[in-house]
C-alpha cells in the first residue's frame, strides 16, 4: 500500500502525528484521574455524636388578672367570636400553667379526657360548664350572651 503509483514515490505516514499526541495524553490523564479518585481516599474525621438534650416544658408567664380584663373588655364590645378564643386560651394556660401538661391544641373534649384523673368532680364539672357554655356563645344564635359571658368569666375566677 506505500506505493499508489509507480511513477511517484512511496508515501511514508508518520506514525504519530500532533493530534495523536494531544489524544493520547489526554486520555492517559483522563485514566489517571480517575485511577487516583479511587484509590485516594482521605480519612474523614469522626467526630463523637452528643446525646440531644430534651428542653422541659416551661409555661409562658401569665397573668390571670390581666387575661380576664381583656375578657370583659370583648364581652363588653359584644365580639364574641374573639371572647370565646381568648376565653378557651385563658383555660388552656390556666391549665398548662397548674398540671404541667401542653393543652394548647387539645380541643374542649380532650381536655376533659386529659384532666379526668388529675380534677375533682366539682372542677371537672366547671369545665365542662365552660365548654357547653362558649358554644352558643362562639356562634352567638342564642340571646344573654352577657350572662353567659358572665358565667365564664366567674368559672375562669374560681379555677385559678
Amino acid at each position: 500500500m506505500n506505493q499508489i503509483h509507480k511513477n511517484l514515490p512511496p508515501i511514508h505516514l508518520p506514525f504519530f502525528t500532533v493530534f495523536d499526541w494531544i489524544i493520547l495524553i489526554f486520555l492517559l490523564a483522563t485514566a489517571g484521574f480517575v485511577l487516583w479518585k479511587m484509590l485516594y481516599r482521605p480519612e474523614k474525621e469522626v467526630k463523637p455524636v452528643s446525646p440531644v438534650q430534651t428542653k422541659k416544658f416551661t409555661p409562658p408567664s401569665f397573668s390571670v388578672d390581666k387575661a380576664l380584663a381583656k375578657l370583659k373588655k370583648e364581652a363588653e364590645k359584644g365580639d364574641w367570636k374573639n371572647f370565646s378564643l381568648l376565653a378557651t386560651k385563658t383555660l388552656k394556660t390556666q391549665c398548662e400553667i397548674k398540671f404541667k401538661k401542653p393543652f394548647a391544641f387539645a380541643t374542649g373534649k380532650e381536655m376533659e379526657e386529659i384532666l379526668k384523673e388529675d380534677l375533682s368532680p366539682q372542677e371537672l364539672h366547671l369545665i365542662h360548664r365552660f365548654f357547653s357554655l362558649l358554644d352558643p356563645i362562639k356562634f352567638a344564635h342564642r340571646s344573654g350572651q352577657k350572662e353567659m359571658a358572665d358565667e365564664i368569666l366567674n368559672i375562669l375566677k374560681t379555677f385559678k
